[in-house]
């Protein structure tokens, strides 16, 4: 149980995301046709792929690339959305 709110404490975006999706549910109207299986595992994919990626390093390194690469800040923000592409 300590674990669990420890869990909770330390990470606030999903807390919060969780307390927004039940009050959400509980208040709105909600049918189980309205859940979408494929784009939630789409998502959740991506998910764990970012997660990969994220564990090796590679996107503190694209980051720092990005940073030194660009001279002033407006070019950091055009540089920004270039990997996505």
């Amino acid at each position: 149980m300590k674990r669990l709110f420890s869990f909770f404490r330390n990470d606030l975006f999903f807390s919060i995301s969780l307390l927004l999706a039940i009050i959400a549910v509980t208040l709105g109207r909600f049918s189980i046709q309205d859940i979408n299986i494929k784009v939630i595992a789409t998502l959740g994919g991506l998910m764990l792929i970012i997660s990969g990626l994220d564990s090796t390093g590679i996107l503190s390194y694209f980051g720092q690339v990005l940073v030194k690469k660009s001279l002033t800040l407006r070019q950091l923000i055009r540089y920004w959305p270039a990997p996505s592409f």
